[in-house]
């Protein structure tokens, strides 16, 4: 037997087959087997030329139902079939295909007229089969569909049974994904009007709509989470919810059944580009991270827009198309579970890998913490403790400067070290009481206007440094000690004059002392250390803060510890012999931040380095790190 196949395309859905005869608008499709048809709307003509010894046999005529909606099949007799999943027509002893028609074969030739109303014309399978070769196809696609939907149930039971587990959304989502893409391909072929729902073609039919919706939905959502997209590239996933929104606003109109084809048509083809980008979006991050979970995102993601994407290729007339065609896409969604599957178990364990650091870390933390606060708590109570029997043994040393005998080289001697470790010790538990008092935000600063001159005089006598009487603008050199060496001399500069500057005293009083006394301790022995004081202007030309700046003659800070230079108890490794804690400059730094200014450390050329510490004119102090 011969089969001949034409066709007719009505573009505008409203030409009737009698007036696609009548114009002689089909065309023979026999010899062109994989022209596409693009069109909703299509009017097929079967010619079957039987020979006389099968005159009066019985055939079917199948169509693979790629959402077919409706289907008419006129035979010469004036008998009118029905199909598709608007009117579902099964016939007895053959369930299983929502489109198949019982023909009965007469000779010479059988002529039959197929009115189809279709969501995708252009993957319409029809064939000839004899009742045998039917029940054989049923078979083979009872099997075919069994094991996707075995596939499918188990997959989604796992990934359920994970997610009721881990509580993990990324299980929910994968859930949900399975759910909805599997109910659209039961919808997609029929199989839910054919199997379930026969006596509600109608509500079928919109669900098969209201699935295809879901699907693409899922898809986008779920590749959010897997890709990680709305931390990695959160523009795009913004881009992409907004794309969930147009396709729901899309398929609103789809619930009218006329309309239906046209708006399934719509989605097919917005859901191809997104198929695309999200297949570029999981090979950009496969290469950007270089991990193995990337690596198999981007296997999954592309195993299943391979096997997507042959229905489309059939449609474009690039493949043969067969009764296998609709199933490709179902083999690359298993492939896609399973590769997604084994993503999330390695995700999962990355997740576990991460808490388990995390953990580790607030242990970590949560003990630096206690040994800090117990550090802080020594220190207060040895900033409280020792002042009392500190002035005790400088009183002491005092009174045996005025006894007999004490003008002695070596008396005198002895005495200068008595005295200059009892100031020693009284500027460390300064600094640790001060350093204390503001990590814990129990000083109460005064922010009040104050005069540059007594605060200066203030950071010197911290540093045993008589400074004379001077004034704003006048050069002054003090003898100093520096770099361990009495020899040395501080250099000062001050601005001839200063607006008002609103401040803690204090604070500036024992941040100054702390960078004079850094830089005269490091400095080249015997050595000049310099001080100066000015103001800086503002983007209005007004001065807007003042500078401190010292800088020092001696061994240059590398770029590594200028970085350094200014964390709690770090010290250069040179600097072993030289008495100091490593609290000086970092409560430099707190008082800086509390008053909303800040300090750096600077290598100059030919050995000098520089401190400098900004504090603006006005501030509201804060006592915070």
């Amino acid at each position: 037997m011969r089969v001949s196949v034409a066709i007719a395309a009505d573009p505008s859905r409203r030409m009737t087959l009698s007036e696609a005869i009548d114009r002689n608008l089909f065309v023979d499709l026999t010899h062109v087997p994989r022209r596409p048809i693009h069109t909703v709307v299509t009017f097929w003509r079967i010619d079957l030329e039987t020979p006389k010894s099968r005159d009066g046999e019985t055939v079917w005529l199948r169509a693979v139902p790629p959402l077919i909606w409706d289907a008419d099949l006129l035979t010469p007799d004036g008998g009118r079939q029905h199909g598709g999943m608007v009117f579902p027509h099964l016939q007895d002893g053959h369930p299983g295909f929502p489109t198949q028609f019982k023909v009965h074969l007469t000779h010479p030739m059988t002529r039959l007229y197929f009115h189809m109303d279709t969501a995708l014309p252009e993957l319409t399978h029809v064939s000839v089969l004899s009742d045998e070769a039917l029940s054989r196809e049923v078979q083979r696609d009872t099997l075919r569909q069994g094991l996707f939907i075995g596939s499918s149930v188990l997959m989604l039971l796992l990934t359920l049974a994970n997610w009721c587990f881990t509580r993990r959304r990324i299980y929910r989502d994968f859930a949900l994904y399975i759910a909805c893409v599997s109910l659209f391909m039961l919808c997609f072929n029929g199989y839910l009007t054919a199997y379930f729902l026969t006596d509600y073609p109608t509500l079928v039919a919109r669900l098969s709509l209201v699935s295809f919706v879901m699907a693409v939905s899922s898809t986008v959502w779920f590749s959010l989470s897997a890709l990680d997209l709305r931390r990695q590239m959160p523009r795009t996933a913004s881009w992409l919810m907004r794309f969930l929104l147009l396709v729901v606003l899309l398929a609103l109109p789809g619930f009218n059944i006329d309309w239906m084809g046209f708006v399934s048509k719509m989605l097919w083809l917005t859901y191809l580009p997104v198929g695309l980008l999200l297949l570029g979006l999981s090979a950009h991050l496969a290469w950007k991270l270089r991990s193995v979970k990337a690596w198999l995102a981007f296997a999954a993601f592309l195993s299943f827009s391979v096997f997507e994407k042959a229905p489309l290729l059939s449609m474009a007339g690039l493949l043969p198309l067969t009764e296998w065609t609709p199933d490709v896409a179902k083999i690359g969604f298993v492939f896609y579970m399973l590769l997604t599957h084994l993503y999330l178990l390695i995700h999962l364990g990355d997740q576990r890998e991460l808490e388990r650091r995390a953990m580790a870390a607030r242990l970590e933390a949560d003990a630096e913490r206690n040994q800090r606060r117990d550090l802080a708590q020594f220190l207060s109570m040895f900033g409280h403790e020792v002042r009392t029997p500190l002035s005790i043994i400088d009183a002491a040393t005092q009174s045996l400067e005025m006894m007999a005998g004490s003008e002695a080289p070596k008396v005198r001697v002895r005495h200068k070290r008595i005295r200059s470790a009892v100031e020693r010790l009284n500027l460390l538990s300064r600094e640790a009481l001060a350093r204390e008092r503001i990590e814990s935000g129990s000083w109460t600063a005064r922010s009040r206007q104050f005069d540059m001159h007594h605060v200066l005089e203030g950071a010197l006598g911290m540093q045993g440094i008589a400074a004379p009487d001077f004034g704003l603008g006048e050069g002054l050199s003090v003898p100093a000690a520096v770099g361990g060496s009495p020899e040395g001399s501080l250099e000062i500069e001050i601005a001839s004059s200063f607006p008002e500057v609103v401040a803690d005293p204090d604070m500036i009083e024992l941040a100054l002392s702390n960078l004079i006394d850094n830089a005269c301790k490091y400095a080249d022995p015997g050595s000049g250390v310099r001080l100066l004081i000015t103001t800086v202007p503002g983007e209005d030309g007004e001065p807007a803060s003042v500078n401190f700046e010292v800088l020092s003659r001696g061994q240059q800070l590398t770029s590594q510890e200028l970085t350094r230079v200014f964390d709690k108890y770090w010290r250069r490794s040179e600097a072993q012999g030289v008495a100091g804690a490593g609290l000086g400059l970092h409560l430099v730094r707190l008082i800086a931040r509390a008053h909303g200014g800040w300090v750096r450390a600077r290598s100059l050329p030919d050995r000098w380095t520089s401190f400098s510490l900004s504090i603006p004119l006005r501030t509201e102090v804060t006592c915070k790190e």
